[in-house]
């Protein structure tokens, strides 16, 4: 910006405090800098990425100014701020460079800034100690609490989402489970019924299968008594031919009779009469 008015100086990590290097006017704000080189025995000191600058201030009236600083192609750029330029008179400076945990801290040199007195009677200038690295940490520090705060809130709205979601889910668990109890229900009641049909079946089963073994065992016991009845019949037929035979037997024996030889009684034995009798009789042949 054409406001900023840089002052380019070279610092060693160790010697002396160097006078008269830079030049400023008393309450001048936002406007003068300096631009730090910083050397190690004349070679050039490479500032470590992530590590934190610092201009430490001691003001002309005792006050003290710690500023942190921003490093670009590897030179400290010092702001002389507002309060840093509040009083007049020589003010000392060095640069300190110090990694996160302030484990490890380098300081530059020292060098003086002189501070011409203004000539403008502003009342609203006073001087006080500044320090802007330890108020940027409060920021920061602020910055995280509000952060956290935020996030802490969309936790807990993601916590309700997944809470309503949960509540959700188990209304739908319980529903499907009473879904399954009724269809558990419902099949068992169809297995019960199925069950009696089958003991029905079985049961008819049983008894078609009684009635026809029955049935046969009848239609056994009929045959046998019609082959009975048929055999029955068969032998009093035959015994009735034979009686008729007999008959007329008994009557062809009563008209002619062969004597065989003349002058001869012979003995013959023929059908007597009744049935299953035999009966003797005599006749005389007589003569020729």
């Amino acid at each position: 910006m054409a406001m900023q008015l840089i002052t380019d100086i070279t610092l060693e990590l160790t010697g002396d405090e160097r006078l008269y290097m830079a030049s400023a006017k008393q309450g001048d704000k936002r406007t003068r800098f300096i631009r730090i080189a910083l050397t190690n025995n004349g070679k050039v000191f490479t500032i470590p990425t992530g590590y934190i600058v610092i201009a430490n201030i001691k003001k002309p009236d005792k006050h003290f100014c710690y500023n942190e600083c921003t490093v670009t192609d590897n030179k400290v750029m010092v702001e002389l701020t507002n309060q840093a330029l509040a009083a007049a008179g020589t003010a000392h400076c060095d640069i300190e460079i110090r990694d996160a945990q302030n484990v490890y801290v380098l300081s530059s040199q020292a060098f003086t800034i002189e501070i011409e007195e203004t000539n403008r009677n502003d009342a609203a200038i006073e001087s006080c100690n500044e320090i802007t690295a330890l108020e940027k940490k409060v920021q920061q520090y602020i910055d995280n609490i509000v952060s956290t705060k935020n996030d802490i809130l969309n936790v807990e709205a993601a916590m309700k989402v997944a809470e309503a979601a949960r509540a959700s889910a188990e209304v739908d668990r319980i529903n499907a489970e009473a879904r399954r109890k009724k269809s558990e229900q419902e099949r068992e009641t169809a297995e019960t019924a199925r069950q009696q049909q089958l003991q029905i079946m079985q049961e008819a089963t049983g008894a078609a299968n009684s009635a026809a073994s029955s049935a046969n065992t009848a239609a056994g016991a009929a045959n046998t008594a019609a082959a009975r009845a048929e055999a029955t019949y068969k032998s009093q037929e035959e015994l009735q031919k034979m009686y008729e035979k007999m008959l007329d037997i008994k009557g062809a024996v009563g008209s002619t009779i062969d004597g065989g030889t003349a002058f001869s009684v012979d003995p013959m034995t023929c059908d007597g009469g009744t049935a299953f009798t035999t009966e003797e009789c005599e006749a005389d042949a007589g003569t020729v």
